[in-house]
């Protein structure tokens, strides 16, 4: 199957695009808050608490290969902010931590 000029063009910009959309995006966001799988219930926490409270985030999830010191695989979770809340996340985050999430 050949592509003619027209069609690499296409496909190019197509590429190019894609990847301008996703540099914008990761520029929205900021780690906020993580932890590993010993903390992983209190990073779900977090991460439900500031969404309850209106803040735009969300969790990523990244499982790291095995390593020569490792037995097993390590994965961390990270609470991602919108740069636009990181402020409220912040002071959320000081009432969290006074026990606010627990009532």
């Amino acid at each position: 199957m050949e592509f003619t000029t027209y069609q690499m063009i296409l496909i190019l910009a197509g590429l190019l695009m894609f990847i301008a959309i996703f540099i914008h995006d990761k520029g929205k966001w900021r780690e906020f808050y993580g932890g590993s799988q010993k903390n992983f219930s209190e990073v779900q926490q977090v991460f439900q608490y500031l969404r309850d409270k209106g803040i735009r985030c969300r969790l990523k999830t990244r499982i790291q290969g095995f390593s020569r010191m490792q037995n097993a695989q390590m994965t961390t979770a990270v609470v991602e902010v919108h740069k636009e809340d990181e402020a409220q996340a912040r002071e959320l985050m000081k009432d969290y931590k006074n026990g606010a999430h627990k009532n």
